[in-house]
């Protein structure tokens, strides 16, 4: 997958089989116009960046894990990415 980055910055991440599978069976099931990361909950309004910090926020305190964010999952996610495909 091509991500798009700050600065017109690109890099490739990869996809295992799982993921691609998921996507694969997701994605036709957007609707056509305002696709979206996050798709509408019980609000019906799309979760938006500073919404999703707030969730993160949320259960992280429930969980007592202090200082907690949407970014820190997103490094911790491609650490562990790296560690099962052993680059």
């Amino acid at each position: 997958m091509r991500v798009y980055g700050k600065r017109r910055k690109t890099r490739d991440v990869p996809l295992n089989a799982t993921v691609r599978a998921l996507l694969a069976a997701y994605l036709p099931t957007l609707p056509p116009v305002g696709q979206r990361d996050f798709p509408p909950g019980k609000s019906g309004h799309t979760l938006t960046e500073r919404a999703l910090g707030y969730v993160v926020a949320k259960y992280a305190r429930l969980a007592g894990v202090p200082d907690l964010s949407p970014h820190d999952l997103r490094h911790r996610s491609g650490y562990r990415m790296e560690k099962s495909t052993g680059r």
